[in-house]
């Protein structure tokens, strides 16, 4: 059926386009509409909806709310979201058209209808689909025919016509649907055109943050960051020093969130983001590598050039530079799907060994997320070990002066006649206490800020109320308890000096209590930096137990890719960071795997203690896995790296 003819775009015409297609179809569904045969007087009966468009309890919640106004109500409605079948027990009074009218109007894509009844026997049944199909020609025929004899309308059929009619049961259907509601992409309506809006992408990210201390300090950091809107998930480990973060794109909302965590006084660094998607996806898929190659021994500016243009003509189409490698950082970023014969990360080497004799590639791995979390944990310590012998110096001639000489010695000793003439033991634990005030507890003082800012700045949206009852932490605790003994004591001192008197032997400052606490808090913070590292020793354990070195096998070129063919191989060793997804490597006796796999070839026995506990070794023959972390315990197998 042809509908290319033109229309006039005007309000009116396609009101009365509107209206006259209602007006039809209710005529032709009455005309065509099958005769019902009558359902049994008695009992009740059973009918099966096949509905298109049913995906979750919404749904079904929904349909019984629609058949509860049919009198009397069914007796039970229950739904298949699997089969897309809904099951209605109901009293013979209602047919299978009154159901089926009541869900077409609610949007719902009926597909077919059977009536049965209480002993199970079909009494009715309909295919709604073909008679749909017949009724919608037969509509557009006579709104056609109608349409050419008004005087505003010029043609048959408005082109948008029918797709207008078919977006209002979508959009109906998506106002009780909550699976439609939260699907991945959302459907615009403009016009006559469907728009597809793609669905947000998502990140992860792995932060290290130092300057944590405590769970007041992981409680700061993600009351920070949750005031970003587009934050999905925060999670903090003291333990580790590290922050994960999962938030909505675009990639460079990451700024934000370090600037959040930066101005709750902690430093912040991104060690990676990946997308969630990308770590979504699998199914046959081939995997890809991304590698990191440090390239030694460029001794001018057009090396890196050559080493571009020499993986270019090796490798076309099968090899992307993610980063190019410069004379200033001699280091390349690759990413390629390793296939075997075609492209591996030892054929990628082997062409820049190739370039010059001088050039030497190696893998390059960046510092992982432990290493950096011990590194900045050796960092604290340093910094804290500094400050507390700053302190605990100042400490003991401080000790001298305003517990020892002023009180302990008697008063006719020379030195405590000397320190109570004219405030002079005053001043010495002035100038004492000055240093340790501003070069010790200084971390205490600026963290303090920086949270007292935060909390209160312009950009803060916590609620007043609660900035109140919520206000402090271990840091702004330290701070004010040193400032308040410090500055009190210099407007006494001030006040004294004039005086020409001798004291009473008793200070009237404070000068020593902020010593003596800044000492005694950084011997805390200290002793908690130097164990915080030992908890984690067990764990970065493991990881050594993998091996650096493999016994790679190499098959001969001329057999074919079989058991026997394993036979005809030699063995050569590299480092496990040369290895691709399908190599074969020879395990020995005592050996660890290097990674995950199945057994290639032969038999043998594993220790699996490590993983499961088991002190019993479990046998291993040709097909079945093997884990990194692992001992074999038996004779020498091949096993194939997954």
């Amino acid at each position: 059926m042809n509908y290319n003819s033109n229309v006039t775009h005007s309000g009116v015409g396609k009101a009365l386009a509107h209206r006259n297609l209602r007006q039809v179809s209710s005529t032709l569904l009455q005309s065509m509409a099958p005769p019902h045969p009558q359902p049994p007087p008695s009992g009740h009966v059973t009918t099966t909806v096949l509905i298109n468009n049913i995906h979750c309890a919404s749904c079904l919640s929904y349909i019984q709310e629609v058949l509860s106004a049919l009198q009397p109500a069914p007796l039970s409605t229950t739904a298949n979201y699997v089969s897309h079948e809904v099951a209605i027990i109901h009293f013979p009074e209602h047919s299978a058209g009154d159901i089926s009218r009541a869900l077409s109007e609610a949007a719902f894509e009926v597909q077919s209808v059977r009536t049965e009844d209480e002993f199970g026997h079909t009494i009715y049944e309909q295919d709604v689909v073909q008679v749909d199909q017949e009724w919608l020609e037969q509509a557009a025929q006579t709104v056609s025919k109608q349409a050419s004899t008004l005087s505003s309308v010029k043609a048959t059929a408005h082109p948008g016509l029918l797709g207008d009619a078919n977006h209002q049961p979508k959009e109906k259907h998506m106002e009780h649907c909550v699976a439609c509601q939260t699907s991945n992409e959302e459907v615009e309506v403009s016009g006559d055109v469907i728009v597809t809006i793609p669905a947000v992408q998502n990140f992860t990210a792995t932060l290290s943050v130092a300057g944590m201390t405590c769970a007041a300090c992981i409680l700061s950091i993600k009351e920070g960051v949750q005031e970003l809107i587009f934050l999905e998930d925060v999670g903090v480990s003291l333990l580790t020093n590290s922050a994960t973060v999962t938030f909505a794109g675009p990639k460079d909302n990451i700024d934000q969130i370090v600037e959040k965590i930066e101005d709750r006084g902690y430093g912040c660094h991104v060690e990676n983001i990946v997308e969630v998607d990308g770590l979504q996806k699998g199914g046959d898929e081939q995997a890809e590598r991304t590698v990191m190659i440090r390239i030694a021994g460029m001794f001018c500016d057009h090396c890196p050039q050559r080493v571009l243009e020499a993986l270019s003509s090796s490798f076309p189409g099968h090899l992307t530079i993610d980063k190019p490698p410069s004379h200033q950082d001699p280091t390349i970023v690759v990413i390629y799907h390793p296939q075997h014969g075609i492209i591996t990360i030892r054929d990628i080497l082997d062409t820049i060994h190739g370039v010059n004799d001088q050039l030497k590639a190696t893998i390059y791995h960046p510092p992982t997320i432990e290493e950096r979390s011990r590194a900045m944990q050796l960092r604290e310590q340093r910094r804290l070990l500094l400050r507390l012998l700053l302190s605990f110096i100042v400490a003991i001639s401080t000790f001298l002066i305003g517990v020892v000489g002023m009180s302990l010695v008697p008063s006719t000793n020379r030195e405590r006649i000397f320190f109570k003439e004219k405030c002079r033991a005053e001043w010495a634990l002035f100038f004492l206490a000055t240093p340790v005030m501003f070069l010790a507890a200084d971390i205490f003082h600026v963290r303090a800020i920086k949270e007292i800012q935060a909390l209160w700045g312009r950009s803060s949206k916590v609620p007043i109320l609660r900035r109140f009852y919520r206000f402090g932490s271990m840091n702004l605790l330290m701070s004010a308890g040193t400032s308040v003994a410090y500055f009190p004591s210099i407007a006494v001192l001030a006040l004294d000096s004039p005086k020409t008197d001798e004291t009473n032997g008793k200070l009237s400052t404070y000068f020593d209590a902020v010593v003596f606490l800044t000492t005694f808090i950084l011997a805390g913070r200290y002793l908690e930096a130097y164990s915080k590292p030992k908890t984690g020793d067990a764990v970065s354990m493991l990881g050594k137990l993998r091996p650096t070195e493999a016994l790679l096998v190499r098959f001969n070129p001329d057999s074919e890719n079989s058991q026997s063919s394993l036979l005809t191989t030699n063995v050569e060793k590299i480092n496990v960071d040369l290895l691709e997804v399908g190599d074969v490597v020879r395990v020995l006796r005592g050996a660890y795997p290097p990674a995950d796999g199945t057994v290639a070839l032969g038999n043998s026995t594993f220790d699996e203690s490590s993983l499961t506990g088991e002190s019993r070794p479990i046998t291993k023959n040709a097909g079945n896995q093997v884990f990194a972390g692992t001992v074999n315990t038996g004779r020498p197998i091949s096993v194939r790296w997954l």
